[in-house]
């Protein structure tokens, strides 16, 4: 098994994450939407997305979870 592959089988389901390991998530995303919103249009659009799709995420807010953040495996 690699070190991929054994990170991603011994994620903790949803349940089992700590008041603190949420918090730390939510403070992480909180941080890469507002670095999101900084980017130029040329950097968004290397990433593929368009400057509008960018805002509509930047201004998301934290505890608004990505839909695959919540699936279990």
């Amino acid at each position: 098994m690699t070190a991929l592959n054994i990170a991603i089988t011994s994620r903790p389901s949803a349940s089992k994450i700590s008041f603190f390991q949420r918090l730390f998530s939510f403070e992480t995303l909180r941080k890469e939407r507002f670095e999101l919103s900084k980017l130029s249009d040329a950097q968004l659009k290397d990433i593929g997305i368009t400057p509008d799709q960018a805002q509509k995420e930047a201004a998301r807010p934290a505890w608004d979870l990505p839909e695959n953040w919540s699936q279990r495996r």
